[in-house]
């Protein structure tokens, strides 16, 4: 057998390795340790379950915005948060706390199989999970439907600009996400057709008339700032904001993110 016909072959096995494995690669929810539902009550943040099917459920958190201006009548934004495929949604209550002061309502869906959510990732099955929840909250008085934010962190990019396609939103934030995972797999010599959760956000940053927020890290090891350059450039309403930061501890300088954010949405008048 012939030098070539046994690089072929290694390629084609390790190509269908890495099909094989890809949901453990993509979604590594089995390096997470379970963890038991924190105090909510002292934050002031709603849990809620959405009905996946199969006597099974995922975990939601909803937080209200404060009341800005005394009346307890307002409707306030809503941004939609998803995180990182390493992440919990218990690791974003300060998050939730800093839309909250804002005058910020915020939503967080557990992905599938994570934490106490029951089921298996995958992007079809997040994003329609995703969709469920925030259409629930889209019922509600305080929330003012013509003021929707996306906030996606890394590979919660690719989740809100799925949901983007589903149920548009006003506006988007893309911190230290990619231009498209498919594209990704590319690093690894793997096609991009082969993943079930391509994520294709280059396709979705260009359609999208509103204004969008990138926020990414200049050393970012694991999805180069190059992405969010790009998506710059693609975006009709595009703002690109750089940090000295890599990718898992981004941002390293936490309230300048927040101003920045704040100052964003401001001039965007959100």
């Amino acid at each position: 057998m012939g030098w070539a016909v046994l690089l072929v072959v290694g390629y084609v096995l390790y190509a269908g390795a890495l099909f094989v494995m890809q949901d453990r690669v993509v979604w590594p929810r089995h390096m997470i340790p379970a963890v038991d539902a924190p105090s909510l009550d002292a934050y002031g943040i709603e849990q809620m379950w959405v009905d996946i099917g199969g006597g099974e459920r995922v975990e939601a958190w909803y937080l209200r915005g404060r009341v800005l201006d005394g009346d307890v009548n307002q409707r306030r934004p809503l941004v939609v948060m998803a995180h990182g495929n390493a992440e919990l949604i218990d690791d974003h209550i300060n998050r939730m706390l800093n839309y909250r002061d804002l005058g910020v309502s915020s939503l967080m869906v557990e992905y599938r199989g994570y934490g106490r959510s029951d089921g298996s990732p995958g992007q079809g099955a997040i994003v329609d999970d995703t969709a469920k929840a925030l259409e629930m909250v889209l019922q509600r008085p305080e929330v003012d439907r013509a003021r929707l934010i996306y906030h996606g962190r890394s590979i919660g990019g690719g989740v809100v600009c799925a949901l983007a396609e589903r149920i548009e939103p006003s506006a988007m934030i893309l911190e230290s996400s990619f231009t498209s995972a498919a594209g990704m797999a590319t690093r690894f010599g793997v096609p991009g057709f082969l993943l079930r959760s391509p994520f294709r956000n280059d396709r979705v940053v260009k359609g999208f008339a509103g204004p969008i927020l990138l926020l990414h890290g200049t050393r970012d090891e694991i999805i180069p700032v190059e992405h969010a350059r790009r998506l710059k450039a693609m975006a009709k309403h595009g703002t690109l904001i750089e940090q000295d930061a890599g990718h898992n501890d981004y941002p390293r300088d936490a309230a300048k993110m927040w101003e920045d954010i704040e100052g964003w949405m401001v001039a965007e008048g959100l």
